[in-house]
C-alpha cells in the first residue's frame, strides 16, 4: 500500500473558502497551483482576493496555514489554451526553509508507477484533513485524449494525461468521477511531484457527472525548474544527485506553444476550481452546458428581440388612439385609452419575462461547464468558469522579471 506520509501536500484558501485547486508543493515556502484558480482583473492577479495556502501533515506530521505573499504567473502562460500554467505562490517567507518535496527533473525517465492524488479540506478552521484518495497507474499513449487536446497532442513531454478511469468521487463524496488533482511519480520508494490538474477536456455535448469520455490534464514542471529557480532566487529539490546535472535541458525563459487547428467545435474545456464555493458546504456543480445550450440561448434572444418589437409596434399604435381621444375632448376615452396602454405594457413585460431570463441566466453562471474549443475561441454563453475567465485574446501577465505581488495580510480506489 503506498503512504502519502513523505510528500507534502497542499489545497489553496480563496477569501476564506476551501477549493479543489490542489497545490504543488515544492518547499515550505513555495508552491505550485495552476492559474485558473485564481482571479484576475484586466490580465493580471486581483489584489481584491485573499489568498492562503493549507498544507497537509506529511514529511513533517505538522499541518499548517499561511497567507499567500506573493504570486508570480509565467508570463507566457495563455488562458485560452492552458498552456504554460505555471504559478509560483509564496508564503511564510519570514522563516527559514524546513523541508522540500523532490520535484521531477526528467519525465523520460521511467518509474515504477505514477500516483494520482485527491486531497481534501474537511474543515480549515480545525486544519482537518480527508484521507487522501489515490490511484496507481502507468503512463502511456493515449490516442483519444491526443485527440481531445491539441495541446497534449504536441506537448506530452510537458503535460501529462489521465482519461475517466482515473477519476475518483472522492470531492466531498459526490457521484461525480471528478480528476484527481495532482500527479507523482514514484522511483526507489521516493514521491516526486510531475504536475497538477490544469483542466479537463471533455466533448462540449456530455455532463462531467454522467460517465462520459473525458481525460485530465496535468502541467508538468520538468522542464520549468530553471524558471521556476528564477523566480524564487533559490535552487529547488531535483535530485539530481540521481538523475545527474546533465538531465536539465531548458533555461528560465523555456516556455512552449501549440500548432494551430481548425475550430471543429467538439471539445469543451472544465478548468479552475471544482467546488460550489461555500464556506461550510461544499458541493460539486456538474458540468451540463452544451453547444446546444449555447444555439437555444441564441434563438431565444432573437425571438425576445422580435416579440418586443412587435410589442412596441402596438404600444404605438395605442398611443395614436390616445391622441385622437384627446383631440375629440372626450375624456372617457382619455381614460380608457390609458387603461389599453398599461394593459398592453403589462403584457409586454410578461412576453419578455426580464426575472425569468435572469434566473435562467444566474442558472447558467453557477454552472462550471463552459465548454471552449481551440481556435477563434469565442466566448461560450457563459462568460467564466468559477470565476476563471477564457478571454477571447491572450492575457497580458508581467514577467518574472518584475512578477505581481498580491498584498494580502490514504486510502487507495480501485483503478
Amino acid at each position: 500500500m503506498y503512504s502519502l506520509n513523505n510528500v507534502k501536500g497542499g489545497i489553496l484558501v480563496k477569501d476564506g473558502k476551501r477549493t479543489s485547486c490542489e497545490l504543488g508543493v515544492i518547499d515550505s515556502q513555495s508552491s505550485l497551483v495552476s492559474a485558473a484558480c485564481l482571479d484576475f482583473t484586466l490580465g493580471k492577479v486581483s489584489e481584491d482576493t485573499q489568498y492562503e495556502v493549507y498544507l497537509d501533515d506529511g514529511i513533517d506530521g505538522k499541518a499548517a496555514k499561511y497567507a499567500v505573499e506573493s504570486i508570480t504567473v509565467h508570463p507566457a502562460y495563455d488562458s485560452a489554451n492552458h498552456t504554460n500554467d505555471v504559478v509560483i505562490v509564496q508564503y511564510n517567507l519570514g522563516s527559514k526553509i524546513e523541508w522540500q518535496n523532490i520535484i521531477l527533473p526528467d519525465f523520460s525517465y521511467v518509474f515504477d508507477k505514477v500516483v494520482y492524488v485527491r486531497r481534501s479540506l474537511l474543515d480549515k478552521d480545525s486544519m482537518q484533513w480527508d484521507t487522501p484518495k489515490y490511484i496507481e497507474s502507468s503512463m502511456g499513449y493515449n490516442e483519444r485524449c491526443m485527440e481531445l487536446s491539441v495541446i497534449y497532442s504536441y506537448n506530452q513531454n510537458t503535460v501529462a494525461y489521465g482519461n475517466y478511469s482515473l477519476g475518483t468521487p472522492s470531492v466531498d463524496l459526490t457521484a461525480c468521477r471528478v480528476p484527481y488533482g495532482i500527479l507523482y511519480g514514484l522511483l526507489n520508494n521516493q514521491t516526486h511531484l510531475i504536475g497538477v490538474f490544469s483542466y479537463a477536456a471533455i466533448s462540449v455535448y456530455e455532463n462531467l457527472c454522467n460517465k462520459v469520455d473525458y481525460c485530465s490534464y496535468y502541467a508538468m514542471y520538468a522542464k520549468f525548474a530553471p524558471y521556476i529557480e528564477s523566480v524564487l532566487g533559490r535552487s529547488i529539490n531535483l535530485n539530481l544527485n540521481y538523475f545527474g546535472e546533465g538531465v536539465i535541458q531548458t533555461n528560465a525563459s523555456f516556455s512552449f506553444g501549440y500548432k494551430p487547428i481548425e475550430d471543429s467545435r467538439s471539445t469543451g474545456f472544465i478548468v479552475g476550481d471544482l467546488y460550489k464555493n461555500q464556506s461550510k458546504s461544499i458541493t460539486f456543480i456538474p458540468s451540463d452546458t452544451s453547444q446546444d445550450t449555447k444555439d437555444t440561448d441564441s434563438s431565444d434572444a432573437s425571438r425576445n428581440e422580435d416579440d418586443d418589437t412587435a410589442e412596441k409596434s402596438k404600444d404605438s399604435r395605442n398611443l395614436t388612439g390616445i391622441i385622437v381621444g384627446v383631440c375629440v375632448s372626450v375624456v372617457g376615452l382619455l381614460i380608457i385609452g390609458i387603461v389599453v396602454f398599461v394593459c398592453m405594457r403589462r403584457r409586454r413585460e410578461r412576453a419578455v419575462d426580464p426575472m425569468g431570463q435572469q434566473e435562467i441566466q444566474n442558472a447558467l453562471e453557477a454552472d462550471i461547464g463552459g465548454a471552449t474549443a481551440p481556435g477563434n475561441m469565442r466566448r461560450t454563453s457563459i462568460d467564466s468558469i468559477q470565476r476563471a475567465d477564457l478571454y477571447d485574446s491572450p492575457p497580458v501577465y508581467e514577467s518574472a522579471d518584475s512578477s505581481h505581488t498580491a498584498s494580502v495580510t490514504a486510502k487507495p480506489e480501485k483503478a
